[in-house]
């Protein structure tokens, strides 16, 4: 009895530690992660801020690309989409983009 008792706590010990460690761990990758692609988490509120700004009313790819420089031109397209843009042209086939909730 006194021995199974023993392994009991043994087992969920080990086990505990096993997972503070894991979790330990898993909270240093993920902030890795966030350090190396912070540009792009920046970039994509900002995106998102821009475009609901009610103010902010030239939205033609040309003006986001001026406010947000650094990005090749698909590689901002890519960020306005996770963002949840869709891009819209309008008569003079001039690029424009818009948040998706907008346009319902």
């Amino acid at each position: 009895m006194v021995i199974g008792i023993f392994t009991l706590l043994g087992t969920v010990f080990g086990g505990l530690i096993t997972y503070f460690l894991q979790k330990q761990k898993f909270e240093h990758e993920f902030s890795i992660l966030q350090e190396n692609n912070k540009t792009e988490f920046i970039a994509e509120n900002t995106i998102k801020q821009l475009l609901m700004d009610e103010d902010y009313t030239d939205r033609t790819f040309s003006k986001i690309q001026k406010h947000l420089g650094g990005f090749e031109p698909d590689e901002l397209r890519k960020l306005l989409v996770r963002s949840g843009a869709i891009r819209i042209y309008n008569e003079n086939n001039e690029e424009f983009w818009r948040l998706l909730k907008e346009n319902k």
